[in-house]
């Protein structure tokens, strides 16, 4: 599952890297216009949905699956917090891995927090100039 899919190149990277079923999810019109497009020219259309909607949607399974192996989101920080507030961790099956980017170090902090109080834990952090990738799993 991609969450705030933007142009769909972390749904198409998932699909060329045999994932056999992508939810790419974004709320903005244009970018699910680009994203299907780009989905279309990488040829990974038959494994790549990309839908119009909110995470509470993805998460209630009216634009697909309710759970995923793989939920990744490459997007700033206060939108992953509301993300949680709207069950991102729920999205997750008890065997998955949640990738969260976007992040400034300055505020991987906060989202480290809302990773236990959600019933999440700590896999890996990466780091690259003053922006992290956060790596969870359920606990």
């Amino acid at each position: 599952m991609d969450l705030g899919t933007g142009t769909g190149v972390l749904a198409i990277a998932a699909a060329k890297l045999e994932a056999s079923r992508v939810l790419a999810v974004d709320t903005d019109a244009e970018a699910v216009r680009v994203a299907r497009e780009n989905v279309v020219h990488n040829g990974v259309a038959s494994r790549v949905r990309v839908e119009q909607g909110s995470l509470l949607e993805a998460c209630a399974g009216h634009r697909g699956p309710g759970q995923a192996d793989l939920v990744i989101a490459n997007i700033l920080a206060h939108v992953i917090v509301t993300f949680f507030e709207q069950g991102l961790a729920q999205t997750i099956t008890p065997e998955g891995l949640l990738v969260i980017s976007g992040i400034l170090h300055s505020q991987t902090p906060a989202i480290r927090a809302r990773l236990s109080w959600h019933g999440l834990k700590l896999v890996a952090q990466e780091r690259l100039a003053e922006w992290c990738c956060v790596i969870a799993r359920p606990a």
